[in-house]
């Protein structure tokens, strides 16, 4: 679903800016080539500096997000059970193994639903890109 945003994200831009002047009857591209015809280096060098801007205020943006979503961050520490003893050993029964794939199956479960996103997760995550799992 990302994949899709981030390839329809320009033309339907576009396509909104030339409904938006088709409905109020403005002759949008017509003003951009007679501005680009003018004075081809101001307007290049208008254009360049839009596009670092808007990258500019979304790498801040994104920077400022997780930066305040800090303070949500869980850190765990997982240790390795101990290592079982001669009897232990011996008592170890078919439950144990499904009590322990069990455990497994939830995690797994855990790490799927966080891939299986809802749309406004999806965008929200295209927004800020801020989705932290870490092993």
């Amino acid at each position: 679903m990302v994949t899709l945003l981030r390839l329809f994200f320009w033309p339907l831009i576009l396509l909104t800016i030339s409904v938006l002047s088709w409905v109020f009857q403005l002759d949008v591209w017509g003003f951009i080539g007679r501005w680009l015809v003018r004075d081809p280096l101001e307007a290049v060098l208008s254009i360049l500096g839009f596009v670092l801007a808007v990258k500019l205020v979304v790498r801040w943006s994104r920077f400022t997000y997780a930066y305040l979503m800090s303070g949500r961050l869980v850190s765990m520490k997982v240790l390795l059970p101990r290592s079982d003893s001669k009897i232990d050993q011996e008592k170890r029964t078919e439950k144990d193994f499904k009590e322990k794939v069990a455990v497994m199956e939830q995690l797994y479960r855990a790490l799927w639903e966080v891939k299986a996103l809802t749309f406004w997760q999806l965008v929200h995550f295209w927004m800020f890109r801020y989705a932290t799992i870490s092993f």
